[in-house]
């Protein structure tokens, strides 16, 4: 009896060996298996791990990529959103480059002035210490203000002057007319109306404005001087974003005041007053006696 039962274990044992054998043959040579060795499609460890894999991937492809600039901007984005960070990026970076400090402006607007009149003398290439000599600003500062916006110089020639006027044209908004309303028709507004420097530079006197009967309805280089109550009215219909001041100095702030009516973000104020303006329009003093004490420094120092 015991030799029966022990012959109907060997048997048994042998069919599931066999069986086991057969199954894992054919899993070995299942597409499956040779992708992921020891995991037939047949068997239940095979059934798990593929139910694992097909989880995992699509975890993989639903779970949001945050990169690294969209971490930095606080914005979780996929591989698709992470260019438009990029972008949104680019663009911020950008807007900061166009907040220059007015000491860059200065000096960018001096650069450009020196420039055209290098071209105008026939010259196609100046070096930085060409520029800093005209500008009176240090060559090695000349070359950081160049390099900020991308203005490379070549080795052995220097700056190319049409392509640097361009550039610097561009960064300072020059590239189109601008046109000027002038107020003080007296011999400083004369002077400013018949100066050649503002052509050069895309300004243009479109109107000019006084209060003395002898020169209301004159022509001043091409310009015909109107009365100050046709001040606003013509301004706006001109769409002038300029203005300057050539009055004496009791009348600039009330003219100051007609400007920013008129829609004038931009005055340059000649007289010798201080003026004042609200907010979103840029004065800009320039008096000839405040800049000859600046000079003084300078002469009471130098020898001889």
């Amino acid at each position: 009896m015991e030799v029966n039962q022990e012959k109907k274990r060997e048997q048994t044992t042998g069919a599931d060996a066999g069986a086991f054998a057969e199954r894992s043959e054919e899993g070995e040579n299942s597409p499956g298996a040779k992708k992921n060795p020891g995991a037939g499609e047949g068997s239940a460890a095979g059934k798990s791990f593929e139910r694992t894999s097909k989880r995992s991937t699509v975890r993989r492809a639903v779970r949001p990529r945050t990169s690294v600039l969209a971490r930095g901007a606080g914005v979780t984005s996929t591989a698709g959103t992470a260019g438009t960070a990029g972008k949104a990026g680019r663009g911020k970076v950008t807007k900061e480059k166009a907040e220059l400090s007015p000491g860059v402006i200065e000096r960018l607007s001096m650069y450009l002035n020196c420039l055209v009149q290098f071209r105008e003398r026939g010259y196609k290439y100046v070096s930085s210490k060409d520029i800093g000599m005209c500008s009176n600003v240090n060559p090695a500062e000349v070359r950081r203000d160049l390099i900020r916006f991308g203005s490379l110089g070549r080795k052995g020639m220097g700056y190319p002057v049409d392509d640097l006027i361009a550039n610097l044209r561009k960064i300072l908004g020059a590239r189109q007319k601008r046109l000027i309303a002038l107020v003080g028709a007296g011999n400083l507004g004369t002077a400013i109306i018949n100066y050649d420097g503002l052509k050069r530079h895309g300004f243009h006197v479109a109107l000019a404005f006084d209060n003395d009967p002898a020169k209301i309805g004159k022509v001043i280089g091409g310009i015909k001087v109107l009365p100050p109550q046709d001040m606003v009215s013509e301004i706006k219909r001109n769409g002038i974003r300029i203005g300057i001041i050539a009055t004496p100095g009791e009348a600039a702030q009330e003219v100051a005041n007609e400007l920013a009516r008129a829609g004038v973000r931009v005055i340059i104020n000649y007289s010798d007053s201080l003026i004042t303006a609200p907010p979103g329009v840029t004065v800009h003093n320039s008096n000839p006696v405040a800049e000859l004490l600046h000079t003084l420094y300078f002469l009471s120092n130098s020898k001889g």
